[in-house]
């Protein structure tokens, strides 16, 4: 008997059929595409209920036993029963194939699931082949960490450079206060370059760390225009004087969920790569703006619905001819000599818009240029705007609140403290987590907020403010920290932080902080 568009099976009761043999029996009527080699895939038959019919011999070795008769969500690892995207819950044909990327790992692996609807035993079944994807995944994450390997390389020698500078302006500029301490005019002037040299020395440390932490995904509301703003400062201190870094930010763009770090090193991996076709000579351009869903739809018939932000980067450079851009994305091409690239830069790129579930559009031709037009979804209704420019510190209101310190680096909690009595604010001032608790208990009626440092002697900065939770559920709290992680950071104002604040502070982001957590 043949059976168009199903599989057959020979009609030998099951019972008198050993697996393996059953497993041969069963043929398909159209050449199956879609089974990757049998002999070491794990396999199973299932009906429509989910229960294992037939394992093959690498399912029980990857199971530990033989599930037949089990339900396939059984094994551990797997994402329970019939969860979202599995055909078992909406519906396969006969000679269909869907494929399910599984949310979880079995015995330390990881698998994507082939599902082919056939027919067992005269009934419709799946058929389940479990695609290894566990040295897939490695060789991704290995690839994106060489090519952030290779972009901090390229950074390094400029940041090396222009970070002596800076000691350099600091050392010099504090040897000319020590000379000028009787001209007021001459003291200021010198105060502010010291002070400008030092917020660009800190805003290099916040990239190199942004850049080259390794650490997992962390999605959270991203704002593009910052990322871009940030990467323009790193531009300044790194790149040639003989290039150019243009940006035309529309205002007000909504905010999209990305990993920040992940944003950063697709702008970033894009400039290096305008960089080399302009041959350390040009103008780059970045904008960003709104994308409607009619201009998605028509350039990306696919995407789901919605409007999306776009970043543009443009470049003026030699270009790109069609057959090189029919090959851009893929892993280890590069037009580059040997030694000056690895050709996973545009790969990784690609990786990291895909897993926002962005799209990428690329316009070049020879000898006029490239653009890159990369499309988050944007978050409707949602926007980050920037905190004011220009506002000094003495447009921020003081107050005659007690403010309790925490910060074991004494010249930081004098600065720390300094500040805030300029203000009119009383302190108490601690020098471990302990102490900052110790005399929270003691006060904490009359103490209006808490400031601390992470990474206290005794007890850290998260394990006080947990301490100080019990003392007074509503107690206003900031932790100052040099670097957060994006989760760390989430799970602190999850357990009751008002806000973090990064080192190093400037005395009126210190003074807009204080103002705005007292105020909330």
């Amino acid at each position: 008997m043949s059976i168009e568009n199903e599989v057959r099976v020979d009609k030998a009761p099951i019972g008198q059929v050993s697996g393996s043999d059953r497993w041969n029996s069963c043929k398909l009527a159209q050449p199956c595409q879609v089974l990757p080699e049998t002999n070491r895939s794990a396999i199973n038959i299932v009906d429509l209920d989910g229960v294992v019919l037939f394992c093959n011999d690498e399912m029980k070795r990857l199971a530990g036993r033989d599930i037949t008769s089990e339900h396939c969500w059984d094994v551990p690892g797997t994402d329970g029963p019939k969860c979202e995207g599995c055909p078992l819950k909406v519906g396969i044909g006969i000679g269909e194939t869907k494929t399910v990327e599984m949310a979880g790992e079995i015995s330390g692996r990881a698998f994507r699931i082939i599902h082919t609807g056939l027919m067992f035993g005269g009934k419709k079944a799946i058929l389940q082949v479990y695609d290894d994807v566990t040295e897939r995944r490695k060789s991704h994450w290995k690839v994106a960490q060489a090519q952030k390997l290779e972009s901090i390389g390229i950074l390094v020698s400029g940041i090396a450079h222009d970070f002596n500078n800076l000691l350099g302006i600091i050392v010099g500029n504090a040897s000319m206060i020590a000379r000028s301490a009787g001209d007021g005019e001459r003291v200021a002037i010198r105060s502010r370059l010291i002070s400008e040299a030092a917020e660009r020395g800190a805003s290099l440390v916040k990239q190199l760390l942004m850049f080259a932490r390794n650490s997992e995904p962390a999605f959270t509301d991203t704002s593009i225009n910052r990322i871009i703003k940030d990467i323009s400062k790193l531009f300044d201190e790194t790149f040639p004087k003989s290039m150019h870094l243009l940006c035309n930010l529309s205002e007000d763009i909504p905010v999209i969920e990305g990993d920040p770090v992940q944003i950063h090193q697709v702008v970033l991996n894009l400039i290096l790569n305008a960089k080399d076709a302009m041959n350390s000579s040009g103008d780059i351009i970045l904008s960003t703006e709104v994308a409607p869903e009619a201009t998605i739809a028509r350039l990306f018939p696919a995407a789901p619905p919605g409007d999306y932000v776009l970043v543009g980067v443009s470049d003026n450079g030699c270009g790109m001819s069609e057959e090189i851009l029919d090959h851009i994305f893929e892993p280890f091409f590069t037009t580059k000599e040997d030694g000056r690239g690895t050709g996973l830069g545009l790969a990784v790129v690609s990786g990291i818009v895909e897993s926002h579930r962005g799209f990428i559009n690329v316009r070049s031709e020879p000898g006029k240029g490239t653009t890159f037009s990369i499309y988050f979804p944007a978050y409707h209704g949602r926007a980050v705007s920037g905190q004011p420019e220009g506002i000094s510190d003495d447009d921020i209101r003081g107050g005659d609140e007690t403010i309790l310190i925490a910060e074991d680096e004494e010249m930081l909690n004098d600065l720390l403290a300094t500040m805030l009595m300029s203000k009119g604010y009383r302190v108490i001032r601690t020098w471990n987590g302990r102490e900052a608790v110790e005399a929270y208990m003691k006060s904490h009626q009359n103490i209006a907020l808490v400031i601390s440092d992470m990474g206290l002697p005794k007890l850290t900065g998260s394990e006080v403010l947990t301490w100080l939770k019990e003392i007074n559920p509503r107690v206003k709290f900031i932790l100052a920290t040099g670097y957060i992680e994006p989760n760390e950071r989430a799970s602190v104002l999850e357990n009751g932080a008002s806000d973090v604040i990064l080192k190093p502070y400037k005395v009126s982001d210190i003074h807009m902080k204080v103002r705005e957590v007292l105020d909330a």
